[in-house]
């Protein structure tokens, strides 16, 4: 609990509160107390707040408070402990949690981003490494498709046959089909050479096209970016 306490120390968040001790529970009523001072300070405030907190649990509360108070602003960077882990639950739900709150830090403007100490650890890459990380297609486009497969391989997707699962690729002659790793359903790029002509929305178990869209953002599938730069970045 020492490191966690100069977690608080450092962060400046933590005034109001008692000084926490291993079998001391955090009551609803300390955590309401909480989220309306870290919104007082926020709003007063020009920097981004990070509130480090003891277990999940309570990081899942308090963000459920601040969200309330705050939808816009408040950011939830979730690490499975080691229990959950070994049951292999909320696994990929909580990876694109922390990848997506990554993108929204990326655009530097101040937020309130809730973790717990596991995530606390968590090594990622560096700041350049995830900015070149996240690839934006859009109709129209013309491509540099080896370039575009080592995007991919580097962000931690999985070249297949055939998608059927977020975080895999396909290429067969012009089309390449991606299953993004935030998405419900994978897409299709039809190609004329190295242009984009159309991407579109597709089942995966039909593997039957369903409707267009003009545009595609393919969010990293990992928070160490396998490329030799950003291995070399890793913190």
């Amino acid at each position: 609990m020492s490191k966690l306490n100069n977690y608080y120390q450092q962060l400046n968040i933590f005034k109001p509160l008692e000084e926490l001790k291993e079998e001391k529970v955090i009551s609803a009523f300390s955590l309401s107390y909480l989220s309306l001072y870290l919104k007082e300070q926020f709003l007063k405030g020009d920097q981004t707040i990070f509130v480090v907190l003891p277990n999940l649990a309570l990081t899942e509360k308090l963000y459920d408070l601040l969200f309330n108070l705050l939808p816009e602003d408040v950011l939830f960077y979730p690490e499975d402990e080691f229990l959950t882990s070994l049951l292999n639950l909320s696994l990929e739900a909580f990876k694109i949690e922390r990848i997506a709150t990554i993108k929204e830090l990326l655009k530097e403007e101040k937020k309130i981003v809730v973790l717990n100490d596991v995530a606390a650890f968590k090594k990622v890459s560096a700041k350049k490494s995830f900015k070149k990380a996240f690839i934006t297609l859009k109709e129209g486009d013309d491509i540099d498709l080896n370039q575009l497969i080592k995007s991919l391989v580097d962000n931690g997707y999985k070249r297949e046959y055939t998608v059927l699962n977020q975080g895999e690729f396909s290429m067969r002659g012009s089309i390449v089909d991606i299953y993004p790793f935030s998405s419900n359903e994978p897409y299709r790029l039809d190609l004329f050479d190295t242009l984009i002509e159309t991407i579109k929305v597709f089942n995966a178990s039909t593997q039957i096209s369903r409707g267009r869209v003009s545009m595609l953002e393919v969010m990293p599938a990992v928070e160490l970016i396998f490329s030799d730069e950003g291995k070399n970045e890793a913190l």
